[in-house]
């Protein structure tokens, strides 16, 4: 009986999380800074933004020091994904910028928001997610897409597509003054289960491990 609890124990404990939200309001960071692996993600390229921060911190639109609003609705908060800055003081002007979000699980149902995609610099953000091995699905957002435009949220979804592990995100228009002028926030996620015989496998080290402390114990 006793080998049985501890099974059942290691399967409660091993219980996958199916599915995460990323709102980037308490990453730990300061703005600006890098991005952090958050839950299951990894960035490389992203740094925190916040809408009511200076120039290098979030959006800014032509008239320089003139700031964009990232409007509230929709659950979308004060605190978002931006892209980094290139280049020595934004000299990369529009050189297009990426952002990779690498997922340690394989993930399905990928949705987020994004923000300010405007004609300020002819922006544009192409988002495309991937298995790694063959498998690609594309969005591309601009000021003619529905969310698009100044000061607007649009929301991208990719639906229950096959399982991806990274997502890439190229956007055009990077500007002298700051990033590429837009912000990604709540990115929404399902984690893939892993396959029923690895969790028979993980009940059965918990079997033995408890066969082994039960013959120990004698």
């Amino acid at each position: 009986m006793r080998t049985f609890f501890v099974a059942f124990a290691v399967l409660l404990l091993a219980a996958p999380v199916f599915a995460g939200t990323i709102d980037f309001e308490s990453t730990g960071v300061a703005v600006g800074a890098p991005l952090p692996t958050i839950d299951i993600v990894s960035f490389d390229g992203a740094i925190l933004g916040d809408y009511l921060g200076g120039a290098s911190e979030g959006f800014i639109s032509n008239a320089a020091g003139t700031f964009d609003a990232l409007y509230s609705y929709a659950g979308v908060g004060e605190y978002f994904l931006a892209d980094a800055l290139g280049g020595a003081n934004g000299t990369d002007f529009g050189v297009p910028v990426t952002v990779t979000a690498t997922f340690s699980r394989p993930v399905t149902n990928v949705n987020m928001w994004i923000s300010d995609v405007n004609q300020n610099f002819l922006e544009w953000v192409t988002v495309v997610i991937s298995d790694g091995g063959g498998f690609t699905d594309t969005i591309t957002l601009t000021e003619a897409s529905p969310g698009g435009g100044d000061g607007n949220n649009a929301f991208l979804d990719f639906g229950n597509t096959t399982p991806i592990t990274s997502m890439v995100i190229t956007s055009g228009a990077h500007t002298s003054r700051n990033r590429a002028g837009w912000g990604l926030d709540n990115l929404s996620y399902s984690v893939v289960p892993l396959p029923t015989a690895a969790w028979a496998g993980l009940g059965l080290l918990g079997l033995l491990a408890g066969s082994r402390r039960l013959r120990r114990s004698r």
